[in-house]
């Protein structure tokens, strides 16, 4: 094994360990949103009145639910796919020609990290908005 072989091998496995735990702090977040999530869906279901307000928060507290749990499953997946092919998949090249192979395969993933998020931002933003306006509908702002 060559020096240059040992330091990517060393540098993937430091990336490993730190991505292994961002991953469980992750999902062991991702556990608190969906007790929130079921307990916020209870309470919008579970009201006598079921008109377009409620219908409207439905549909946005699940669409803020598929965009956290994409941002849950974005960096799994990047993070199995990178190791897959650095470490499982063992080519004659060597472990460098391995990794450059890792890195074509994520490409992909690393396009469809910004949108979740941005999606998640402008929803949460419109209820805050919503349910101000809502409140302080009969007051004058100004």
């Amino acid at each position: 094994m060559t020096p240059e072989e040992q330091h990517v091998i060393s540098a993937h496995a430091e990336a490993l360990l730190v991505r292994s735990v961002t991953i469980i702090v992750a999902l062991t977040g991702y556990g608190a949103l969906i007790l929130g999530f079921i307990l916020a869906v209870r309470f919008l279901t579970q009201r006598g009145s079921s008109g377009r307000p409620q219908t409207i928060l439905l549909v946005c507290l699940v669409t803020i639910f598929i965009c956290l749990t994409w941002g849950v499953s974005y960096p799994t997946g990047l993070f199995l796919t990178n190791d897959r092919y650095t470490f499982v998949r063992m080519s004659e090249q060597g472990v460098v020609a391995q990794a450059q192979v890792a890195e074509e395969k994520i490409k992909t993933w690393r396009y469809m990290s910004n949108w979740a998020g941005t999606i998640n931002l402008l929803l949460s933003d419109g209820i805050v908005v919503w349910r101000a306006c809502c409140l302080f509908q009969p007051e004058k702002f100004w």
